[in-house]
């Protein structure tokens, strides 16, 4: 089995995302660098989180574009993108598109929802629309061109909004919702990215 390491984002949940994932927790390029996977755990602000990983954007970048696994969980899948309107840093761009507060529907989202799955993915594999995942979150990715992109994107209704839930993009998967909160439909997708090579 390769090696998955959790980043250290200052943030906190590292030691639930750690054992969910049966990973350690890396806080330095070099670790980074030598990991086979990595999950970017999904607790914190956007600037926070972009202001605690400086020192590690080179290495996380290198291993995407390595082509190597990588999970994203929540605020882990928002700095992907360019920008968010929770704050003012740059995302890390892998993805064009802004991170949008959630309107017209009370905030924080939190709790149980299902998915609008449209697309086959190696990440919901055994899995259906009748799963439910554990969301806690007020923002969300907008992907640019999100009716003729080529990733596969996955869908969660809350409110008047489809919100994007899952993203699926050659060696990066993400979710918004958390996995490791959500009992044995996290458990599936986490032993499926377990068993991505």
């Amino acid at each position: 089995m390769h090696k998955i390491l959790i980043i250290d984002t200052g943030t906190g949940n590292l030691k639930n995302a750690a054992k969910a994932f049966g990973a350690e927790v890396a806080s330095c390029e070099r670790e980074i660098r030598r990991a086979d996977k990595l999950v970017f755990p999904g607790v914190g602000t956007f600037d926070t989180v972009m202001r605690n990983i400086h020192h590690l954007k080179d290495a996380i970048l290198e291993h995407i574009q390595r082509q190597k696994p990588f999970f994203g969980i929540c605020i882990g899948m928002q700095i992907l993108f360019e920008r968010s309107e929770e704050g003012c840093k740059k995302g890390l761009g892998i993805f064009k598109g802004t991170v949008v507060r959630i309107k017209n529907a009370k905030t924080p989202h939190m709790g149980w929802n299902n998915l609008i799955i449209a697309r086959d993915s190696r990440i919901l594999k055994n899995l259906s629309e009748k799963d439910f995942f554990y969301f806690v979150h007020s923002f969300y990715a907008e992907p640019k061109n999100i009716e003729t992109s080529a990733f596969a994107q996955h869908f969660s209704e809350y409110g008047c909004i489809n919100i994007c839930s899952v993203i699926e993009e050659n060696n990066i998967f993400l979710t918004q919702f958390h996995p490791e909160k959500s009992y044995l439909s996290g458990e599936k997708i986490i032993d499926n990215f377990r068993r991505i090579l």
